[in-house]
């Protein structure tokens, strides 16, 4: 069939807006398909980036976990440690104690003696009492202990969400921006 000849100036006029129409609406739909795979390739490679980042963050957070562990086992065997010296110098402590009873030296009521080839003023006493208990201390070090592993652990609370919402946000503000560059082409 013949392609169909405008005639007056009011078909041409028609034919021509119906031109127009017809090439604005395949330019339209040819945007929109650009902006849709766009869209897709936008989101696939933000995917791709979240997935690497939340990969990188469990690697993260399990060896910080391990370094949790391995903290504790170190304040754990500290603990112990100090437990085992404090009972250690109390039984030993108390050994003196019980040998210097029956020392010649108790016997005639002397506390301390002197060793002449230090000085004529220097004298060894013979039973020291320490200003801080054991008691003390390992209440001092097992509070310390916790006192770290709370500040330790408010410390890695806070410092990974900082940084999550902050990369957020900078991702969210590029993908409107992204998505109007794209609109406007």
């Amino acid at each position: 069939m013949a392609p169909i000849q405008a005639m007056t100036a009011a078909e041409q006029c028609w034919a021509t807006r119906a031109l127009k129409a017809e090439a604005l609406l395949a330019a339209q739909e040819t945007h929109q398909k650009e902006v849709k795979v766009l869209g897709h390739t936008h989101d696939a490679k933000r995917e791709r980036e979240l997935s690497l980042l939340a990969k990188e963050y469990k690697e993260k957070h399990a060896s910080l976990e391990r370094l949790l562990i391995f903290l504790l086992v170190l304040i754990a065997l500290l603990v112990v440690l100090v437990i085992y010296l404090a009972t250690h110098y109390t039984q030993h402590s108390m050994l003196l104690a019980h040998k210097s009873q029956t020392s010649w030296w108790s016997a005639i009521g002397a506390s301390h003696f002197t060793i002449p080839i230090l000085s004529p003023f220097t004298s060894v006493v013979e039973q020291e009492n320490s200003v801080i208990g054991a008691k003390f201390i390992g209440t001092f070090a097992a509070i310390a202990a916790c006192l770290v592993y709370m500040i330790f652990r408010h410390w890695l609370s806070v410092k990974p969400s900082a940084s999550i919402t902050s990369r957020s946000m900078n991702s969210s503000a590029s993908t409107p921006f992204a998505m109007t560059r794209a609109i406007d082409r």
